[in-house]
C-alpha cells in the first residue's frame, strides 16, 4: 500500500483523555522511511513531495485502567516423616499466597487515508494491554511443610502497583509496536 507514495504523513487523535506519548508519530515516521528505504530503496526526499501523500492516522478511542487486583488464598500443607512403617512426627504449615494484578487497554485503530480524495483506503483495529502481575506468600508455621513451588513464592516479595499513567504509558509502548507491525506487514 505504501509502495507507490511519495509521502507519508501522521496524525495523532487521541481520543481517551490521557495523556499518550506523542512522540510515537516522530517514531513512525522514521519506521516507514527505514523500511521503504530496506524494500523498496526509495528514501525520504529533502523537499516534500506531496502527489500521492498518504495519511497514517493513529486513532486511540478506549484506555481503560483496571485498579488493583488482588486476591488472597491459603493452603494448608503438612509433610510426614516415616521410620519403617511407622509415622515418627508430622509437620504442619499454612501458606498465604497473595496475586496481584493490574492491566491497562489502549484500543484503537490505524487508518490509511488517501489526502487527495480524503477517503479512509484502510482501517486496521489496534487493541492492547500493559499487565502488571506479582505473587508473593507468607508462612505461618513449619516451613519444611511447604513444598517447592510454596518456597519459591515464600522468596518473593509485594511489589508497589505501578501508577495508571505508567500502565498507559506501557500500553502506548505496545500500541505503537503493534503498529509498526501493522505497517510492516502491508
Amino acid at each position: 500500500m505504501l509502495k507507490g507514495s511519495t509521502n507519508v504523513e501522521f496524525e495523532l487523535q487521541n481520543k481517551t483523555g490521557k495523556n499518550i506519548s506523542s512522540s510515537m508519530a516522530d517514531q513512525l515516521s522514521i519506521i516507514i522511511w527505514e523500511f521503504k528505504r530496506a524494500k523498496y530503496g526509495q528514501v525520504k526526499p529533502e523537499k516534500t513531495d506531496n502527489s500521492f501523500t498518504f495519511i497514517l492516522r493513529l486513532y486511540w478511542m478506549k484506555s481503560r485502567s483496571v485498579l488493583t487486583s488482588t486476591k488472597m488464598s491459603s493452603t494448608r500443607k503438612s509433610a510426614m516423616f516415616y521410620s519403617g512403617n511407622q509415622v515418627v512426627d508430622t509437620i504442619k504449615c499454612v501458606v498465604f499466597e497473595t496475586r496481584q494484578l493490574k492491566k491497562a487497554m489502549l484500543a484503537g485503530s490505524l487508518e490509511y487515508i488517501d489526502k487527495q480524495s480524503g477517503r479512509i483506503v484502510n482501517r486496521v483495529p489496534v487493541k492492547v494491554e500493559s499487565v502488571f502481575k506479582n505473587s508473593y506468600a507468607t508462612l505461618q508455621g513449619d516451613p519444611d511443610a511447604a513444598g517447592e513451588d510454596s518456597r519459591e513464592l515464600l522468596k518473593s516479595k509485594k511489589a508497589a502497583y505501578p501508577s495508571s499513567d505508567q500502565m498507559i504509558l506501557d500500553a502506548t509502548e505496545e500500541f505503537s509496536k503493534k503498529a509498526r507491525e501493522i505497517i510492516l506487514s502491508e
